[in-house]
Formats: structure tokens, C-alpha cells, sequence
């Protein structure tokens, strides 16, 4: 739990903003380059220029909600922050398993302990600045996050438990489902905050609530989803552990 709530979350947040950094330069350069891009820039550059508007955020919104910077944004919360902390995570596993041998029901422990010590400290990060604001909503929402952290944290280190054992090509299904989890829960939640964000702007609001509510009765299904996996996982590898503990005759061991 301390590697994940001290080590790994520096080692995240390094990459992440390298990698954030590369991505606006990128998307920089793909606007400049791009075809039909240039009015966006110099609509951003009014909306930043008129007097009275460059404190309100609707006046940029509006420049900054084009197509390319919501794909862009989209690949970084879904796929390449997910990567990267998943990654980050559970190297704490492999590196106690090259210490001393891990069964599979220790190597899911560690991985769950790192990820919610992961969202610990993620937690107060980006939790402490919105308090104390909706902080009830916010207890919540950082509390269920601990279990999406644990479960795909735990998934990984499953897969370095098979890498431990010269078996990597069973790593990847671990992995995809690690991440992956962890990208779905960031880009419903994602999809939510743009839904809010055009609630805000009054267009088309109907639309908008549709899609804050069916992205919220998907997290919470993937909520549920996930609370299930957890106690199956748990219940499987303890299960496992058990019988591997017993004698070959089936006698009970002291």
C-alpha cells in the first residue's frame, strides 16, 4: 500500500504529464497543420481577447469543444492514463516477486493493496482543491474508486504472477482486462463531465441529461460489475490457496 500510494503515484504522475505534454504539443501541431483548423484558433484567440470574457469559461468552451481536442482528450483519459498507472501500480508486484516467491492469492492481495493505496493518495489530490464543495458526492465517488484502483491493479499483478512463472503470454489477457477496466471507468466518467459541460452551455439539453444519465447508470453498473469480480477473484484464489496448503492425503495440516 505505501509503494502504491507513494512510489507509484510519483512514478505516474511523472509520465503522465511528460506524456500530457506530448500530446498538446501534438495536438498543437495537428490543428496548425490541419485543414479548416485555423478558424478555431482564432475564434480561442477572441474568446480570449474580448474584454469581460476571458474569465468566462463558456466563451472558451466553445472554441475548445471541436472534435479533435474531445479525441484527444478522450485517448489521454481512456487508454494512455490507464496505461500508465496500471503499469506503474503493479510494478510493485513484480519487483516483491523477484524478492521472494508470491502464490496467486498474495500477488492479488499486493496488487489490490497498491492500487488502493494508489487512490489514496489520488484522492487527496484531486479531491482536497473541490472541497469543500459537493463533498459528499466527492467522499463517494473517491471511495468506489478505490475498488475500480484495487480489482485492475490486482488483474495486473495476476499477470506478473504468470510472468514470475515463465508464463508470459498469459499476461496480456491480464493486462487488457486491467486497463481496460480502468479505461471504461475513466471515459464514462469523462462522457459524464461532457455532458455536464453541455448541459451548462444550454444546447440541446435534453440530449445532454440523457447522456449524463445513461453514463452514470453505467458506472454504476461497472461499479457492480466489478464488486462481483472482486469477491469472485477473492474467494477463488483463497479457496486455491487452501487446498494447495493441504496434505496429499486430504488430512487437515497443523
Amino acid at each position: 500500500m505505501g509503494y502504491g500510494a507513494l512510489i507509484a503515484t510519483f512514478i505516474a504522475i511523472t509520465l503522465e504529464v511528460l506524456a500530457g505534454f506530448g500530446s498538446m504539443v501534438t495536438a498543437g501541431l495537428l490543428v496548425t497543420v490541419l485543414p479548416g483548423n485555423q478558424a478555431t484558433l482564432e475564434g480561442l484567440y477572441q474568446a480570449l481577447q474580448a474584454p469581460g470574457q476571458a474569465m468566462d469559461p463558456a466563451a472558451v468552451l466553445d472554441a475548445l469543444l471541436t472534435p479533435l481536442t474531445i479525441l484527444a482528450a478522450a485517448l489521454f483519459l481512456a487508454v494512455l492514463t490507464p496505461l500508465i498507472e496500471e503499469t506503474s501500480k503493479s510494478l510493485g508486484v513484480w519487483l516483491a516477486g523477484t524478492a521472494r516467491p508470491l502464490g496467486r492469492a498474495r500477488a492479488f492481495a499486493l496488487g489490490v493493496m497498491a492500487g488502493a493505496g494508489f487512490s489514496l493518495t489520488e484522492a487527496v489530490f484531486n479531491g482536497a482543491a473541490q472541497l469543500p464543495a459537493a463533498w459528499a458526492s466527492l467522499v463517494v465517488l473517491r471511495a468506489v474508486t478505490v475498488l475500480i484502483h484495487g480489482l485492475a491493479t490486482g488483474l495486473l499483478a495476476l499477470g506478473w504472477y504468470e510472468v514470475l512463472h515463465r508464463r508470459p503470454w498469459r499476461f496480456a489477457a491480464y493486462a487488457v482486462a486491467g486497463i481496460g477496466l480502468h479505461g471504461f471507468w475513466n471515459g464514462l466518467g469523462g462522457l459524464s463531465a461532457l455532458a455536464g459541460l453541455g448541459v451548462l452551455e444550454e444546447s440541446a439539453p435534453g440530449l445532454h441529461v440523457g447522456i449524463a444519465l445513461l453514463s452514470s447508470a453505467m458506472l454504476v453498473g461497472t461499479l457492480v460489475v466489478a464488486t462481483l469480480v472482486l469477491a469472485w477473484l477473492t474467494t477463488t484464489l483463497v479457496s486455491e490457496t487452501r487446498r494447495q496448503a493441504m496434505p496429499a492425503d486430504g488430512a487437515r495440516a497443523d
